[in-house]
């Protein structure tokens, strides 16, 4: 290995440990550096990929993030495949392209095979799970998340990845168990995930799916009480629609009226183009109706 491609290693590295630190500016420094030393073809591939991940991080774009297929579609190593793909599951599903996610879900699960890494297998999994559930699949969902939890018993259940993974594997299967209709299931699932998860994301979904599964029990009550925490959690648009939409419902069943139409002001501003949809959503139960995953 040479100079350049030694110091554009280290600095790849220095860029990853910043990313997982949540410091993405820093890290696409980093690999815009290295990018610049390295002489290697391997590893210019793999700095696309991270720096695509990094990218990504920042909702920002960049050549490296079109440049993922080609490298999927090149195959030079099952780990740079892992890695692209991975990624382009993440991004697609994202956007809300699912069918493309599961798609990218695929061959990553097949090139984490490849590597033998149970780990890696259980985090595309895992993910792969979500994609099927925002596409309305419940079966391959579960199908997925249960194998991503089997992959972990391959595993020390010690390692701070195993027991961070877990938990959130085991909260995304109770979640699927409520949408499916199998409330007590998944009520009892996410229940025993709960104590266990440390990512506000993390929290305010599986709250979110408590919150709709006491819903339909009727427990108006303990319903609310997950639907606030979800709010004050929720970090992204999709989980601030759902918990209102979640609180206008339980509003409604409790006869506070006005409240309601409150909450729903803010699940209507999501859908400006329909211009009648306030009185939809006053009128009409959707909450087993729709995909709120997706």
């Amino acid at each position: 290995m040479s100079d350049r491609d030694k110091k554009a290693r280290q600095l790849c590295e220095a860029g990853l440990q910043r990313l997982w630190q949540g410091e993405v500016e820093p890290a696409l420094e980093s690999y815009s550096k290295a990018l610049e030393l390295a002489e290697s073809e391997e590893l210019r591939e793999l700095l696309t990929i991270r720096k695509a991940e990094a990218l990504l991080a920042a909702d920002r774009e960049g050549p490296e993030i079109s440049m993922l297929p080609r490298i999927v579609m090149r195959r030079r190593s099952p780990r740079h495949v892992y890695l692209a793909a991975g990624t382009m599951l993440r991004m697609q599903c994202e956007r809300g392209e699912y069918r493309r996610a599961i798609f990218y879900g695929e061959i990553a699960h097949k090139a984490a095979l490849q590597l033998d890494d149970p780990l890696a297998c259980a985090g595309i999994l895992n993910h792969l799970g979500i994609a099927h559930v925002a596409n309305s699949d419940f079966k391959a969902s579960l199908d997925s998340l249960e194998d991503a939890y089997d992959a972990l018993v391959l595993l020390d259940e010690n390692r701070d990845e195993v027991r961070s993974l877990r938990p959130a594997i085991l909260a995304n299967i109770g979640g699927v168990h409520v949408m499916n209709g199998d409330t007590m299931d998944g009520i009892r699932i996410l229940e025993e995930a709960l104590p266990f998860l440390d990512e506000d994301y993390a929290l305010a979904e599986a709250m979110l799916d408590l919150s709709l599964g006491y819903y339909e029990l009727e427990n108006y009550e303990t319903a609310e009480a997950f639907a606030r925490r979800a709010l004050s959690l929720a970090t992204i648009d999709r989980q601030i629609r759902n918990a209102n939409y979640l609180m206008a419902r339980i509003a409604t069943a409790t006869g506070r009226y006005d409240e309601a139409r409150d909450y729903v002001d803010v699940v209507a501003g999501y859908y400006s183009e329909f211009p009648n949809v306030k009185e939809l959503l006053l009128t009409v139960d959707l909450s087993m109706a729709v995909n709120w995953k997706a």
